[in-house]
């Protein structure tokens, strides 16, 4: 077996299993076993959406789909023969991940401030 014949079953396998787990989550969410019914809620305040988790939510969910269409996106034209083995994943960039840090520690903050609030 050759390189060439490793690295297509290796691929192979790979998008099998990706896609294979995408597709369980998804038949569990959509008989019921995995329940999304309070993702948003805010349980301390008793609010039935937290404005908080809905921007994690969404800004996570906004640079997920950047970085998605990142990766799918057509290389370049390279004359290099193995342009297709240098392929990787495209560089974060420092704006994604301030926005990121920057949401999670505003929901954290939130959460702290909260469970403080429940210890006085």
């Amino acid at each position: 077996m050759n390189l060439t014949t490793l690295s297509s079953f290796i691929i192979i396998e790979t998008k099998v299993f990706l896609w294979g787990a995408f597709g369980l989550l998804a038949w569990q969410i959509i008989t019921g076993k995995i329940k999304l019914g309070g993702l948003l809620r805010d349980k301390e305040r008793g609010l039935p959406i937290s404005p908080v988790r809905v921007q994690a939510l969404a800004s996570t969910l906004g640079v997920a789909l950047y970085l998605l269409t990142q990766a799918a996106a057509p290389e370049k034209e390279s004359k290099d023969v193995y342009a297709e083995s240098k392929r990787s994943m495209p560089s974060v960039p420092d704006e994604a991940l301030l926005l990121l840090g920057g949401s999670q520690m505003l929901y954290l903050t939130m959460k702290a401030g909260a469970a403080a609030g429940r210890l006085m």
